[in-house]
């Protein structure tokens, strides 16, 4: 539990762990209750029902996490517009999907470096490192049209193998540069992908 509540109050985020497979995400709020049994779905009944009565012990948990504290996890700001439909026709879901298998993609390798990523639709400051597929995820064949300026560095990729190949590569270059230690934050990602 500590460690939970360390890495919440220490960047915000929430790693958890389903097998084999650990990922890290961002969090908005975390609220911990003392209950006599933990909270089953099977069980039956509705969470708000589990807790009623019971008080919110984070600001305990979180005082002694805060004298824990030590190196910040580095957010990175993906700027990743939500297309597609999670709901609407196949082919607007084949769209929603895609991104975020892309998006996947750029976690993992963000988590490599122990960075979170946190999604978002609308230009970021810099540092900034910029992707974008070959093709349309929206017209399949129809090349990527970059519309930055001529002289960014423009990572293209055709699979979620290579995007992730790109971004690793990219990152272990400028490291020095993309991760230093700072008071801001210390990597925006822009993913440039249509």
């Amino acid at each position: 539990m500590a460690e939970h509540v360390t890495e919440f109050v220490r960047d915000g985020t929430l790693t958890t762990k389903w097998g084999a497979t650990t990922k890290t995400r961002q969090a908005y709020e975390l609220k911990i209750y003392d209950t006599a049994d933990p909270y089953s779905k099977k069980a039956g009944g509705k969470f708000e029902d589990f807790i009623r009565g019971k008080r919110n012990l984070f600001g305990r948990f979180e005082r002694d996490a805060a004298k824990r504290l030590d190196v910040k996890r580095h957010r990175v700001f993906v700027v990743m517009p939500i297309q597609g439909d999670e709901y609407g026709p196949q082919g607007d879901r084949d769209v929603y999907l895609e991104f975020t298998a892309r998006f996947s993609a750029i976690e993992d390798v963000l988590d490599e470096f122990e960075c979170v990523a946190i999604r978002i639709d609308r230009e970021a400051p810099k540092p900034v490192i910029f992707l974008a597929s070959k093709e349309s995820v929206i017209q399949p064949g129809t090349q990527t049209r970059v519309h930055f300026d001529i002289h960014q560095n423009v990572q293209f990729f055709a699979n979620h193998d290579e995007l992730r190949k790109k971004l690793r590569d990219v990152i272990e270059k400028n490291r020095d540069k993309l991760l230093e230690p700072d008071t801001a934050s210390s990597l925006d990602l822009v993913a440039a992908i249509r």
